[in-house]
């Protein structure tokens, strides 16, 4: 995928059947790189502070779980712990989404300070331990 940023795909659908996280740790074992785009013309952006447009943090994390998503189609996710730690205006991030034993260690950079992070988990049985 790479190109996280927009248009959301997948937002809003229906979580699929759950697996173990123990199986989705077959498939992502090895971190996974890329950059998130988010554009200055994105409609979102004209309600949220449109002198001065910030990226909502529910796109950011919509973002990560796409991404996840893409490798890991049929799982249920839940997120947890998302921390912004500065605010991300329209431009380029590189991210990093890296396999833990609670699941992915999600981290938005900007330059090379952490800006944003957070964590994705594989529900094991559909609904939210939190």
């Amino acid at each position: 995928m790479g190109q996280g940023g927009f248009p959301l795909a997948g937002a809003g659908q229906s979580p699929c059947p759950s697996e173990t996280l123990a199986s989705h740790q077959k498939i992502m074992t090895k971190p996974i790189t890329g950059t998130f785009t988010f554009p200055a013309n994105e409609p979102a952006l004209q309600d949220h502070f449109p002198d001065s447009p910030i990226i909502p943090g529910t796109l950011i994390i919509h973002s990560f779980v796409n991404e996840v998503r893409s490798h890991m189609p049929e799982a249920t996710l839940g997120i947890r712990k998302f921390r912004f730690k500065s605010f991300i205006t329209p431009d380029s991030y590189a991210y990093r989404i890296e396999p833990k034993p609670f699941g992915y260690a999600c981290t938005l950079f900007k330059g090379t300070e952490k800006a944003v992070t957070g964590r994705i988990v594989v529900e094991s049985n559909g609904g939210s331990d939190a």
